[in-house]
């Protein structure tokens, strides 16, 4: 019986914090942090990333740490 409880309690509670999600963002159709991204902004991170100053980003490297930063 105890077992069944804890089952239906999560259940209960899976079932409205995913209700509350999808309610939120139907309503406004778009993320709102989606829109203060700039294509520029992406274009610039992404060259300085592929350039050549960060030699490949390996694991466990200096060039890894600031390509995170």
């Amino acid at each position: 019986m105890n077992y069944f409880f804890r089952l239906l309690i999560s259940a209960f509670i899976f079932q409205t914090a995913y209700t509350q999600n999808t309610s939120n963002s139907s309503l406004t159709g778009v993320p709102p942090a989606l829109s203060s991204i700039k294509e520029e902004d992406l274009k610039k991170d992404l060259f300085e990333l592929a350039g050549d100053e960060m030699r490949g980003r390996r694991a466990g490297t200096t060039d890894e740490l600031r390509a995170a930063t």
